[in-house]
């Protein structure tokens, strides 16, 4: 088994590349330097508790994924979420796109009126 610096520099690293944020945006959402990112990502130190509640939150993973005892049930969760964060941002996109059309529509309409009044 390995160490609990280990296990959540893993994790914290695998997070960020999965939901591709850099050390840098997670420093800035927490209000702490970089280095301090840094140093969780290599190991050299384990935040608080509070501090990975924090993380969880920001980064949208449970807070048992960088527990090492509940992290293995919780990965397919993990994968779920994120499943179903892309759902929800395409779903974003199609109802924005519909609205769009919606709007072009109309213009049509007007643009033909306009024409058949001429």
């Amino acid at each position: 088994m390995e160490n609990k610096k280990t296990f959540f520099s893993r994790q914290l690293r695998k997070v960020l590349y999965e939901k591709n944020i850099t050390q840098k945006e997670l420093a800035e959402k927490l209000g702490v330097v970089q280095q301090r990112i840094s140093f969780w990502t290599t190991g050299r130190f384990v935040p608080t508790l509070d501090s990975i509640r924090k993380v969880a939150e920001i980064l949208d993973v449970p807070i048992n994924y960088f527990i090492e005892e509940f992290s293995e049930k919780n990965e397919t969760e993990i994968k779920d979420k994120n499943v179903n964060s892309e759902i929800k941002l395409l779903n974003e996109k199609n109802k924005f796109l519909e609205e769009k059309i919606k709007r072009i529509e109309t213009e049509l309409e007007l643009i033909k009126i306009k024409i058949e009044k001429n």
